[in-house]
């Protein structure tokens, strides 16, 4: 047992290492939305020249990595970096998403004295969980912040990890904001 978890910590631990080094080649995701510290959000609000109608908005993503679909998760993030497998030099893009989708799937955790398999939702507690969260959340992101209709009104719109801050400038006709 003890060569079998080694086996997979080492599995799981390239896997982190391959991913990480995907998210941050891949940082286009992140350059758009991701805050780095409160000190950031600060030096970046401070010379906004910010309309007297515009609207501040918060919003937190509940239960973000619970909430993603395996599957869903699996075909996006492996569409994506499949196109742009370009950007991961010495990274076996089909093996690493091979990879993603063996640790997604069979995610096996114990809790008192009983095993359980996950079945829904981002593998708890693996090294990738959270490269894997972000780069589906910003892909998302990236369908939502293109979109003609919001693109001109979304003043600013920055993230960290699950919440969100934004600065919406109202249409000046109200209905169209509904």
């Amino acid at each position: 047992m003890l060569a079998a978890h080694n086996a997979g910590k080492d599995i799981f631990s390239g896997l982190d290492e391959a991913l990480t080094r995907s998210s941050v080649r891949l940082a286009l995701i992140h350059l758009r939305t991701e805050l780095k510290s409160s000190y950031c959000l600060k030096e970046m609000l401070t010379p906004l020249d910010i309309p007297p109608n515009a609207v501040m908005f918060t919003a937190d993503c509940t239960s973000m990595y619970t909430n993603i679909k395996t599957e869903v998760a699996l075909d996006l993030i492996g569409n994506y970096l499949r196109e742009n497998s370009n950007l991961l030099e010495d990274c076996d893009v089909d093996a690493l998403i091979d990879a993603l989708h063996l640790m997604m799937n069979n995610m096996i955790f114990l809790f008192g004295d009983l095993f359980y398999r996950q079945i829904t939702g981002t593998a708890m507690g693996v090294p990738p969980a959270v490269d894997w969260a972000d780069i589906y959340f910003g892909l998302h992101e990236m369908e939502f912040l293109n979109n003609s209709t919001f693109k001109p009104h979304l003043h600013l719109y920055k993230r960290f990890v699950d919440d969100v801050l934004g600065i919406w400038i109202p249409h000046n006709d109200p209905e169209i904001d509904e």
